[in-house]
């Protein structure tokens, strides 16, 4: 639902029309949390109890466009 209204909106969403690759993003993401961990003066969040996994990357990521 939330994709179909960004859709209609023409919201531009996609990692592609930022010109991000897959692999570039999903390093982030497994990086994140000793990103968060290394900066003590930062909020805490779900973030620094959360383990995020590459097959959860895998999952969110699979419908979003990258750049090639």
């Amino acid at each position: 639902m939330i994709t179909e209204a960004m859709e209609k909106c023409g919201l531009a969403y996609h990692p592609a029309s930022m010109g991000l690759r897959k692999s570039d993003l999903t390093n982030s993401l497994l990086n994140l949390r000793a990103f968060v961990k290394s900066r003590p003066k930062l909020w805490y969040t779900v973030i620094n109890d959360s383990e995020i996994r590459r097959e959860w990357i895998d999952r969110t990521l699979a419908d979003l466009r990258f750049e090639s």
